[in-house]
């Protein structure tokens, strides 16, 4: 891991993907030498929203990198609500948000939320 991200930052800011429910996979990546982390909702167990807040906090709890929370619904069938992304947002490492809905209503929303 520590060799993909070596070679893939050549130098520059590497925000790895974790496309998996492990948080330990979180740590795993930052000792590595990832300098932010890219957190997909969790897919299979499709969680309520305080389960996605319950996962962010995990994360948060993690690792003190900062992380983007992903918004892919059609990949993983749980969508964040906008409720979500604000309780989330209290945590000090939740620092951005990628959002995939498609829903263009949503970014000024999103913004709004700094």
């Amino acid at each position: 891991m520590a060799t993909v991200i070596a070679t893939a930052t050549l130098g520059e800011q590497q925000v790895t993907y974790n496309g998996t429910l492990s948080t330990n996979l979180y740590f795993r990546l930052q000792k590595a030498g990832a300098n932010g982390l890219l957190s997909v909702t969790p897919y299979y167990n499709k969680p309520t929203q305080a389960g996605l807040v319950a996962h962010s906090r995990a994360v948060a709890d993690t690792t003190d990198l900062p992380v983007m929370l992903y918004d892919v619904p059609g990949r993983t069938a749980t969508g964040i609500d906008l409720a979500t992304y604000e309780a989330a947002r209290e945590l000090p490492t939740v620092v951005a948000v990628k959002d995939a809905t498609g829903d263009l209503a949503r970014v000024p929303l999103l913004t709004r939320l700094g």
